[in-house]
This record gives C-alpha cells, structure tokens and sequence, in this order.
C-alpha cells in the first residue's frame, strides 16, 4: 500500500509540474521526479514546450498510442501511467487552447490579473470575460490551489468561426502588399514571417519562379478538417527555384498539403546540398502532383513523422534518393503511417558527397512500420554513385516493419561499376512483416528482387514474395539472377522465415536464383513459381530451403541444377520437390509467348502485360500446391494482373 501511495504522489508531482510549465510557458517541460516505472515517450522531445500547438500534441500523441509502445506499466494502476498523466494534463490545459492550438498563457494572465484585481476591489461582476484574438476568454472560477501554492484560474474559450485567408505570390507583387490574388506579394522570404492557420493557403503564380526556402515550423499548421494548404493559382505550375539549399521544409508542423508545385535545385554537382522537400518530425501532411529535380540528398525526404502522404510525385535528377524515408535509429515505430502512391523516380544517379554508403535509389524508407508503398515506378537510378561497395536499389525498405510494396515496376536500374546492388526490389536489413507483391522487375543491373540482412541491422524475419516477374536482371553485378539472397552477418538466427511463392522468375542472362557465399538463413520456402534461366536454374547453397510445386525450366538443357539435369534425380537426390514420397515439381516448357506485348513502361499498364500469363489448357493452372490447406498460407486471392488466382495455380499470371 505504501509504494502504491508514494509512486500515486509522485505522478501527482508530474501532473503539476506540467500544469505549472505550461501556464507560466517560461521554460521548456521538464520530466522531474518521475516515477520510476513511467518511460518518457520519443514524441515528448518533439514539442517546443515553450509555446506548445496543442493540435500538434494530439496529432503526436495519437500516432504514439497507435503504435502500442511497450511500456512497463505498475500493475496496481490498472492503466498506462503516462498515458493518464497525458490526458490530465490535457484537461488542464484545453481551456486555453486558441483557434489555432497554440496555448494563449499571456492572454490568460491578462485576464487573472483583471479578475483578481476586481476581486480584491469586491468588483467581481463587470470583468468576467475579454475579447481576445479571434476568440473571447470566460472566467469560470474560482480559483484552486495545489498543494505549492501555485493559484490556477480555470477559464474556457468561446470559439467564434474565423475565416481562412489565401496569401497569393506573384513575380509582379510587392513584399509591401496586402498580399491578395489583386495585390499579391513578392518573395518567399515574406511569406516566412506569416504564421499560417487553419485553412489559410499558400499560393504562388503559376508558370512563374520564385527563389528561396519556404518554412513551416510548429507555429503555424491546420487541423484534420482544414489544412494548411501550399500550391499554385492560375493556369500550369509555380516554381520554387531553393538555389543550393532545400525548397521546403517542414518541421514540427501538422495537417498541411503541398501540391502543384514544381521543386528545383541547382543540381547534385552544382552546389545543392538539400532536399526538394524535407517534411521533419511532423504529422498529416500530404505532397501532391510535384515535380521535384537537382538536389544533392533526395527529391522527398520524410524523417520521423507520422500519417505521411505522397502521391503523384515526379522525382528525377536527384543524388540520394528520388523518395527518401527514415525515423530514428533503431525505432521502427519513429516514422509510421506513411503512404507512398502512384509516383516516379528515375534519373537520380546518386550523392557525389557520400563516398561510404549507398547512393542513387528511386524510392528507399527504412527505420519505419505502417508503409505502403504502390503504383509507383523507377528508373535509370544509381548509375553515379561515387563508390564501389553496397549500392542502390530501385524500390526498397530496410528496417521496416509492415511494409507493402505492390502494383510496382522497377526497371533498368544500375550501380557504380564494379558496384554491388543495382536492383530492382529489395526487403533489406531489419525488415519484418513485410510483402512485396504484384511486381515488375526487368533488366536490372541487380537482381530483381533482393532478400537481404546486413551484418548489425535488428533481425529480418516473416516477409513474403508473392505474385510477381523478373525478366533478365542482375545483368551486371554479383546477383546473377532474378531473385538474391544474401546475409553479411551469416548467422541464420538473424534471418529468418520468408514465403516466395508464385512468382515468374526469367533469366535469359543468369539464373532465376542466387545465393551469396554468406546466406546464412533457416525457413525459407519457395511455393508454385515458375523458374527460367538460361543454363544452370539454381546458383549457391540451397541449404534447409524448401522447394515444392516448383516449375523449373532451362532454355538451354531443359532441367539443370548443380550439374543434374532431370527433375526426378535431382528431387530424389536432394530431396526437394518432394512431398510425402510424391515428387509434386515440374519441368514443363511454359511456352511463354515473348513476342507479345513488350514489356511496359509505366504502372498503369501493368495488368496489360500478358507475356507471361498462363495458357488456359496448361498444366500450370491445377497442378500446383493449395497452400491454404496444406500449410495454411493465405494466397492472397489475385495474380500480377489482378484476376482470380487459382488456388493450384504455378506462376504469377493467369
């Protein structure tokens, strides 16, 4: 009873501690006499305490609850114990939220000074409430005192509707205007000392350029049904033109959408050394229809924040990245909630400054959970990174948890001769729950989809390869073949448990699979795919891997692996493709016919491509493995081209 009682205090003493900050807003929180058992959430450093936006707060704290911490939590509370400080804290101070949610701690001491000065004349009547800002402030008293002596007049306020303002940019402007569609302002650096509220707008004149970093910081910032919204009036597009330095940036900020816009450096070679635009430690903010180009670091970069969207984004001639996503290290949970949706990123060859890492990838998110990646393309990405070592990748995630990559085409994606990677996919280091599916991958200097652990990253287990093509990658570096798999760390403990099933692997330069010297794994099963290589089907170690309702095809000698070239010996031999006795591989000519239409070039045709579908009076339809019923695997119920699936069918198209 007494250590219930004395850890009951001292998250009273929190509680206080945080009313008493916030009122007087003097100086930032800090966490003091905590209890033991209390562990301070990553999001409480994200807020500037010193004048706290409390819809900033909420956006914060609910992303930070959805991710289900694990917290030790005192069993006798029968709660989350920072949990239930939160929303007492919360309680105290909602009464001096203003329209915007910023906290008006000056406002509010205006006011207790009036009503204690009445009260001491015994004039408690005519001073009650005061207009302030766009809204008015009531005293509801009386006061109450906390055990410090501190007096807190609680007051409320009465929200009065407030109407958004545009603030236009045009080349013609002047800084000196009102800053209306009829007299707009000039420069970026005008609109930097303006502090945008909810529904307020940005706008620029479109086909016109304007120089400089457009800021958004956590003074200014919308709400779920009004955001702040950044873009361009009249007919075509605006330019930002950021020079050397990023065009964009928003930091701690919520509930803002950019779209429109067109997003240009001086180039990865020419002096840039910043991103299209950086969206920092932020919540809901959606990037819409830009065209971003010449910035040394990445077109879009996202660093842990939360409820992210980016669509319809061209990314093209950066260095690092044409999308780049991270959170902290080692904090999955750090960057969640992001959505990445029909956009393009070719031509970003790679960071001439970064001489100890990889460089030149079209779309990489790592340190991050809640992705989903889709309808997106890369090209022509990692052709200049300036080193030889491990190399970019066209579309991939590391250290993820619950990623989705679907709907997909990677094509033609290089590294730096004598370079590793170059591919088109990539489930990399660290990455956990995961699914790539409904994919193309072509003509990679990679493979075209890598399954990769790197020596130091958290563990890499339960992803899934499913429904999806490779033809002719891992043309150039060491992969070889369609799909690769590698581990630096070579410990099978740390790489474990993947499902590649129904997917149509084409090699007629390498093989359909590859091995490194350093692969280490254990539960890796292939399920119904159909390989195809020129030679040899099969490069490296198998290992405890298991194959079964393969369909194994070698243009040159019809079945070839490690040196056997029929099915049966090899099954026998191996032990692979064998069920309950039953040898349940084929090796049967697909007949594919490649003369159809070629391969394409954008996402939105991909359910056009049809080389690679299935003919009807195949065996490969019906004589594969029901996966649902003898292993329990959900198939997912479609193929590459978003048909029906059969439940027996080999392949990825039918």
């Amino acid at each position: 009873m007494g250590s219930y009682f004395q850890k009951f205090l001292g998250l009273l003493s929190f509680l206080i501690i945080l009313s008493v900050t916030n009122i007087n807003a003097q100086t930032p929180v800090a966490f003091k006499n905590l209890p033991v058992y209390i562990n301070k959430p990553q999001w409480i450093d994200l807020v500037d305490w010193t004048k706290p936006n409390i819809f900033f707060i909420d956006s914060l704290f609910s992303n930070w609850r959805a991710t289900k911490i694990s917290l030790k939590s005192d069993s006798n509370l029968n709660e989350d114990p920072f949990e239930s400080a939160f929303f007492r804290w919360r309680n105290r101070v909602e009464p001096y939220i203003i329209e915007n949610g910023d906290t008006s701690i000056n406002e509010y001491n205006k006011i207790l000074n009036r009503y204690q000065k009445n009260t001491n004349g015994n004039r408690t009547d005519n001073i009650k409430s005061m207009s302030v800002g766009n809204g008015s402030w009531t005293l509801v008293g009386p006061s109450k005192t906390y055990s410090n002596g501190i007096k807190v007049m609680k007051a409320q306020v009465q929200k009065i509707d407030v109407k958004p303002r545009a603030y236009y940019l045009a080349a013609t402007g002047n800084d000196n205007n009102a800053g209306t569609a009829k007299s707009p302002w000039k420069t970026i650096g005008k609109i930097n000392t303006v502090r945008l509220r909810a529904g307020d707008s940005v706008l620029f004149k479109a086909e016109q350029t304007f120089k400089g970093t457009l800021k958004v910081d956590s003074m200014s910032g919308g709400v779920l049904e009004s955001p702040v919204v950044i873009g361009s009036f009249g007919n075509g597009i605006a330019e930002i033109n950021a020079g050397n330095s990023s065009a964009l940036v928003i930091e701690k900020a919520a509930f803002i959408t950019i779209k429109n816009l067109k997003l240009t450096g001086s180039g990865r070679k020419k002096g840039n050394a910043g991103d299209g635009i950086a969206v920092l430690n932020s919540s809901n903010i959606v990037v819409d229809e830009l065209d971003v180009k010449g910035f040394r670091n990445a077109g879009v970069s996202v660093y842990a924040s939360f409820n992210i969207r980016i669509v319809n984004v061209y990314a093209h001639d950066n260095g690092f990245a044409g999308i780049s996503v991270s959170g902290e290290y080692q904090h999955k949970e750090s960057c969640s909630n992001i959505y990445i949706g029909y956009c393009k990123a070719d031509n970003n060859p790679g960071n001439p400054m970064i001489l100890n890492n990889h460089s030149g990838n079209g779309i990489i998110a790592g340190e991050c959970s809640k992705l989903l990646i889709e309808y997106c393309s890369a090209t022509n990405n990692g052709w200049d990174m300036p080193r030889i070592g491990n190399g970019p990748v066209g579309i991939w995630c590391y250290e993820a948890d619950s990623a989705i990559i679907q709907h997909c085409l990677s094509y033609r994606n290089k590294t730096s001769k004598g370079g590793d990677d170059g591919g088109g996919f990539d489930l990399d280091g660290g990455v956990t729950n995961s699914i790539i599916q409904y994919c193309l991958s072509y003509e990679n200097q990679g493979s075209g989809y890598g399954i990769f652990q790197y020596a130091g990253a958290s563990n890499w287990y339960n992803n899934i390869i499913r429904y999806n093509i490779s033809e002719d990658d891992g043309t150039v570096s060491a992969a070889g073949a369609g799909i690769y798999i590698w581990n630096s760390s070579d410990d099978s403990l740390q790489f474990y448990n993947c499902i590649v099933h129904n997917n149509t692997i084409y090699n007629n330069k390498g093989s359909a699979i590859s091995y490194a010297g350093q692969s280490a794994r254990k539960g890796f099963s292939f399920y119904n795919n159909i390989f195809i290589a020129t030679d040899s089907l099969l490069k490296g170690k198998r290992e405890s891997d298991i194959f079964l309702g393969n369909n194994w095809w070698s243009l040159k000698n019809n079945f070839n692996i490690e040196g056997l070239t029929d099915l049966n010996t090899w099954s026998k031999q191996s032990g692979q493709e064998l069920l309950k006795g039953t040898v349940v591989g084929l090796n049967i000519n697909p007949g594919f016919n490649m003369q159809t239409r070629p391969l394409v070039s954008s996402c939105a045709d991909l359910k056009l491509l049809q080389r690679y579908k299935v003919k009807a009076n195949s065996p490969l339809r019906n004589q594969g493995l029901d996966l649902h019923r003898l292993f329990g695997i959900e198939p997912g119920g479609i193929d590459f081209n978003s048909q029906p699936a059969p439940e027996k069918g080999i392949g990825a198209c039918f």
